[in-house]
């Protein structure tokens, strides 16, 4: 993770805006944070996408074939995929799901209470890495599922978001699937009110992390008095960030990491892709869409693909 610090922080081009890695984000007091979150009323995407999976749960799992190995990336508290695990038992189809986190509390916690629940799901804990799971995915025999949500894929800018779709196109087979949930919901309103709530929780969250690469890092680059944090809207694609301001110069010398004061450094980037949108970044990435879910919340609000790479 330090090594990840360096990239996004120190390397940045002077002309390119630095951004905080997400990965800090989720450490064990930040995944408790983020449970308080997507139990609030004004964040609605995780209820959204775990209502999709209760419906549409039976004609998910029947698109997977039986002995499929699930990898799921960034699995936290395992809660938001149980429809689809429950699906596969029902079915009494036989599945291997692999839940990946960097935590390794929240894998801990998520193999017990997914003790004896199953029969035909057999289940496994993974921690490290995405780039660990990319290796991870190397040794599976048979056909594999890589399970992304949470908008984990597709999140980024157009560019960046095919490239790291492109990345893991290159080590699926012809039988392998992924089945990535995004929210596509256009309501500028909506968006941000879900990462700007009255109780700050998002701003807990952000500082906890900031605070995290301290004991990381080995040496304390973060203060909080020295950050404001703040967000900000944008339009084509629609996507919000944070962005915490230097109050004043910030400087650490152990690190050679400089900010003048006013600097801005972003923070956790959301961008909310339309299902055409989300076409185009397949498109470009080798892949094909076999089907699409929608939350049955709204037309317009949460959106489940499954996708295989396209034959040349």
């Amino acid at each position: 993770m330090k090594n990840l610090f360096m990239q996004a922080m120190l390397l940045a081009s002077p002309n390119e805006q630095r951004l905080f890695p997400t990965a800090f984000l989720f450490n064990d007091v930040g995944l408790k944070i983020w449970s308080e979150i997507i139990e609030s009323s004004d964040y609605t995407q995780t209820a959204e996408e775990i209502e999709l999976l209760r419906e549409y749960g039976a004609s998910i799992a029947g698109k997977i074939k039986p002995g499929s190995s699930i990898l799921d990336i960034g699995a936290g508290d395992v809660r938001k995929v149980l429809p689809l695990l429950d699906a596969f038992e029902a079915a009494k189809t036989p599945v291997q799901y692999f839940a990946v986190d960097l935590s390794e509390e929240a894998l801990k916690r998520a193999m017990s209470f997914l003790a004896d629940r199953y029969t035909y799901v057999k289940y496994f804990g993974l921690w490290g890495t995405f780039v660990d799971a990319m290796e991870w995915s190397r040794s599976i025999y048979g056909p594999l599922c890589i399970l992304s949500l949470g908008s984990f894929f597709g999140n980024d800018k157009f560019h960046d978001a095919v490239a790291r779709l492109s990345s893991w196109r290159e080590f699926m087979r012809p039988d392998d699937r992924m089945l990535l949930g995004l929210d596509g919901r256009q309501d500028e309103a909506h968006l941000w009110n879900a990462y700007h709530q009255s109780n700050n929780l998002f701003e807990r969250f952000l500082r906890n992390g900031l605070e995290y690469s301290n004991t990381v890092l080995g040496c304390r680059w973060y203060y909080e008095d020295d950050w404001i944090v703040g967000g900000v809207l944008q339009k084509e694609p629609l996507m919000h960030r944070f962005q915490i301001m230097a109050r004043k110069a910030v400087v650490c010398e152990e690190l050679n990491l400089h900010f003048e004061a006013g600097e801005f450094l972003d923070c956790f980037e959301v961008f909310k892709y339309t299902p055409v949108a989300m076409k185009a970044q397949f498109d470009a990435a080798g892949f094909h869409v076999e089907c699409m879910w929608t939350s049955p919340a709204s037309p317009n609000s949460f959106h489940d693909y499954l996708v295989s790479f396209r034959s040349t």
